[in-house]
């Protein structure tokens, strides 16, 4: 067998990154625990779609919101791990990304909606709150089909990813949940934001990683967000009522998490 056709069956490590689950601080870790040069330096599928296949050889870890279609495009086994947060919190952290940051496609309209209720009642403002996580796990979205009719211009700035996180859901919730489940299930690891240190040392040991050598503190906190505790009682049942599906994919992956690390429950 050439090399070649050798490396082909190799698989290549994937995190499937859902936004605002403490992606950034298990992204700089990833990048020192993998030989420099073998992780792809892209983190959407505007950076993906158009590579060479000297593009990616060599690549032995994709990090980045590739969502589930990852593996058909790559043409190799993939090992994923992905982690999941609390989905008021999740949702919280994401409304307060959204203000802060002025290049976010959906800047201007947050910042016109005002109030968190009436972020929440947008129908494309809450596209960042309604189930994300059920969203961002059962996507079946073809992003090579979705950027058929776009030009560069409009690939770099973004206007795939836009298309894909707010596109109606197409199927209902309950088979959403059932594909989001079932892709938990098949993943390599399953970690969790609120226990953060369990899950990395989880991690490192199943994907057989050195470790890092202290605690890791977590990177792109934003303080100034809302917090849960101080939520007026009409938004926090809003957000519980958009995250129903996401709660139960959260209490999923904090069984999976204490399989995998029985003696760090709690």
């Amino acid at each position: 067998m050439s090399s070649d056709a050798s490396a082909t069956r190799q698989p290549v490590d994937y995190f499937f990154h859902i936004p605002k689950t403490a992606g950034t601080s298990l992204t700089r870790f990833l990048e020192s625990a993998y030989p420099k040069g073998t992780v792809f330096p892209g983190h959407l599928w505007r950076h993906l779609i158009g590579c060479r296949t000297e593009d990616v050889h060599g690549v032995r870890l994709y990090r980045g919101h590739f969502y589930g279609a990852l593996q058909g495009f790559v043409g190799r086994p993939v090992r994923a791990f992905t982690f999941l947060r609390d989905p008021v919190e999740r949702a919280l952290s994401h409304h307060g990304h959204v203000l802060r940051d002025p290049t976010h496609y959906l800047h201007c309209r947050a910042v016109e909606a005002g109030s968190l209720a009436k972020y929440l009642a947008d129908p494309i403002l809450r596209t960042t709150v309604e189930n994300f996580q059920v969203r961002a796990l059962a996507m079946e979205l073809d992003p090579v089909a979705e950027a058929a009719d776009l030009n560069a211009t409009q690939l770099g700035q973004g206007v795939l990813e836009q298309r894909m996180m707010t596109a109606p859901f197409d199927r209902p919730l309950q088979q959403l949940l059932d594909t989001a489940l079932r892709r938990l299930d098949d993943m390599a690891f399953v970690g969790v934001t609120e226990r953060y240190s369990t899950s990395l040392r989880g991690l490192c040991r199943q994907l057989d990683l050195r470790p890092p050598p202290q605690e890791q503190r977590r990177l792109n906190v934003n303080p100034g967000r809302l917090e849960a505790a101080r939520l007026e009682p009409a938004d926090r049942r809003a957000l519980h009522r958009l995250t129903e599906g996401d709660q139960v994919v959260y209490r999923h992956a904090m069984r999976l998490l204490d399989q995998t690390c029985p003696d760090s429950k709690g």
